[in-house]
């Protein structure tokens, strides 16, 4: 039987087992008060560096949108290793430097090698393309982009665009044939046939077409890498050559521009139509195709003339 002394002893004991508790938890309470205070202001830090970051990159997105295609430009004129004869949107001349016709229009033609469409464009307009720049009835410049080399093997748009680059600096008079070459069938790499093109296997294909053995191991060597990346910048970002795609409002090859504006080949019905069309809308007749003499009538500043209906 526990007596009153024993009672109250049990009493007092409580008590100081709950004013102990009592006090752990205030001490405790008071230790997790900076804590969280502490916490809450790392919080507070991180969503404002966040804020910003945001800000800012929205703000660059912007700047980007409305300056970026001048500055793109600029990088461009800036090359330390220009292609020779280089015009100032990048394109390639397709011609030797004596062949150059002030009073002939230019012909501008965005490809990448990858691009189906663009050998598809290549097999249906090259021999009357061939036959104007021989003729130096049109300046021709090739513009190889390789916006699409994230979809190839071993950075094949990149790795061939150089090589066209190379080509045009030293035999100029080849790079078409060079380009028709690389868009034949049973040559050129595609999503489908998995093909995986080596460097020998482009400088053998630019021999095959009549550039010298020299030039052509050397163009592989990434002489132009940079030219390539910076015209490609631009050309992606040249509102000029902007189509509608989908829902998507941007560049897409190929492109053909003459006497600097962009021709629109895309209205026709059928790609076929392309050949006869563009010796229309440079002011020839089919029976001119070839004539030194007969120099478009367009000029060499003029727009490209309407597509006949027929071809619509």
């Amino acid at each position: 039987m526990v007596n009153a002394n024993q009672q109250g002893n049990t009493g007092e004991a409580s008590t100081a087992v709950n004013e102990n508790r009592s006090a752990e938890y205030n001490i405790e309470g008071n230790l997790r008060k900076p804590e969280k205070r502490r916490t809450m202001t790392v919080l507070a830090i991180i969503a404002a560096v966040l804020a910003v970051a945001i800000v800012t990159v929205a703000g660059y997105g912007y700047w980007e949108r409305q300056h970026g295609e001048e500055r793109a430009y600029q990088r461009l004129q800036k090359l330390s290793q220009k292609p020779v004869g280089m015009n100032d949107q990048g394109g390639l001349p397709a011609f030797k430097a004596s062949n150059y016709n002030p009073e002939a229009p230019s012909v501008d033609i965005y490809v990448d090698y990858f691009c189906p469409d663009c050998a598809d464009l290549d097999h249906v307009i090259y021999p009357t393309l061939k036959k104007l720049a021989d003729a130096r009835q049109i300046n021709v410049y090739l513009h190889p982009v390789n916006f699409l080399d994230a979809k190839t093997k071993n950075h094949y748009s990149t790795r061939s665009a150089t090589v066209a680059a190379y080509i045009s600096s030293h035999e100029p008079d080849t790079l078409l044939d060079f380009t028709k070459a690389m868009f034949a069938d049973d040559f050129m790499p595609s999503s489908k046939n998995g093909k995986d093109i080596t460097d020998k296997q482009l400088s053998d294909l630019a021999i095959q077409v009549g550039v010298s053995k020299s030039t052509a191991e050397a163009a592989t060597n990434g002489t132009y890498s940079d030219y390539v990346t910076r015209a490609t910048k631009y050309t992606l970002l040249h509102k000029a050559l902007f189509v509608d795609v989908g829902n998507e409002h941007r560049f897409s090859s190929p492109t053909i521009v003459i006497n600097g504006a962009m021709w629109t080949y895309r209205d026709m019905e059928k790609l076929e139509n392309t050949d006869p069309a563009l010796i229309h809308v440079l002011g020839l007749e089919p029976q001119d195709v070839g004539n030194p003499k007969a120099i478009p009538s367009i000029g060499s500043h003029s727009k490209a003339l309407p597509i006949p209906m027929q071809y619509l």
